[in-house]
């Protein structure tokens, strides 16, 4: 037994070893403050209102922090466009902001370099330039006045200098869609707190992710969901190709290809064609199958419903005028 004992021993002894090496933290020296900062106590949290930046505009945002690092992000529930409520992104961006892999160095051609470097190189380059002539630079969306106003500076040195902002899912068709119904760029404020019917196409404002303007929208449409006494209740009628949050809280739903969203549109009156094809056509035999169509084509009559359409629908849902859609310029 006791040689058994032994045996048993030492071979946890070597899965300890094993499975332990590499584990044990270097050790650190701990430091006291030589000036301790007059608004830092130990154990309590700080909080600071800031901005997300995202390709559809800001996001409020209230950060806690512990000895100035940064916890918890939360929307601000001082901002009227917020309300202290958050998203997906923007819960994510504390795991970016401790990300290792996010770049902490100047790079020259795969190669540590300094920031100093970088501003001699770019300034001998930028001197032999007519004005910024062939300079450009790429950058994602930019949303933050301070960064617009950065940009006009260098506009000031470099007039012929070129910015191009780039996203992998961007908002083209959408802005195209505005130019085209409004002769002007213009970005859409839906306010579902005053529709009565809700037509959704292919559109999940519910399901926050990246569709612009989730928070408000999300708001907007709770406010009339509640049942209050003298208040009337929305109605919501969601057309989409693929199952979303938003098709799961509609009152009526209509599964469609993508091609079938403008045939639908017709099917239902709100076409602003001159002359729309027979409803009766092949075409339009799939949308005939929501039974709500009469509804809706009198509630748009009326002024009282709201489309909204994701930015892939958008240049379809551009040429339908009857649906009241919200328009504010930029």
């Amino acid at each position: 037994m006791r040689l058994v004992g032994e045996a048993g021993q030492r071979r946890e002894r070597r899965q300890v070893g094993r499975f332990g090496r590499g584990v044990k933290q270097p050790d650190e020296a701990i430091y006291p403050y030589v000036k301790q900062p007059e608004d830092l106590v130990l154990g309590k949290p700080m909080y600071f209102a800031t901005a997300y930046p995202f390709p559809t505009g800001a996001v409020p945002v209230l950060v806690k922090s512990d000895s100035f690092r940064p916890i918890k992000v939360d929307g601000n529930p001082e901002h009227p466009m917020s309300k202290g409520k958050s998203d997906a992104f923007t819960q994510a961006t504390l795991l970016d902001l401790y990300d290792p892999d996010r770049s902490q160095h100047v790079l020259h051609r795969g190669e540590t370099s300094a920031w100093g470097d970088f501003q001699q190189a770019f300034s001998t380059a930028a001197k032999k330039t007519n004005g910024g002539q062939g300079i450009y630079f790429l950058s994602e969306t930019i949303t933050s006045p301070s960064l617009a106003a950065q940009w006009k500076q260098v506009q000031a040195a470099y007039p012929s200098a070129k910015l191009v902002q780039w996203e992998p899912v961007n908002q083209d068709a959408s802005r195209a869609a505005s130019k085209a119904a409004f002769g002007s760029y213009t970005d859409a404020q839906y306010k579902l707190e005053e529709a009565d019917v809700i037509l959704s196409l292919d559109a999940d404002f519910l399901g926050g992710i990246a569709h612009p303007g989730f928070l408000p929208l999300a708001a907007g449409y709770a406010e009339r969901r509640r049942y209050e006494e003298g208040k009337t209740m929305n109605r919501m009628y969601v057309v989409e190709t693929m199952p979303t949050v938003t098709g799961f809280k509609a009152d009526h739903r209509l599964a469609l290809k993508p091609s079938q969203i403008a045939p639908f549109l017709l099917t239902i009156g709100i076409s602003a064609a001159a002359n729309p094809p027979e409803i009766g056509s092949p075409a339009f035999a799939p949308a005939t199958r929501l039974e709500t169509t009469t509804t809706l084509t009198t509630a748009s009559r009326d002024g009282k419903t709201l489309g909204s359409a994701y930015p892939w629908q958008a240049r379809v849902a551009s040429s339908h005028r009857r649906i009241r859609l919200y328009f504010s310029k930029p």
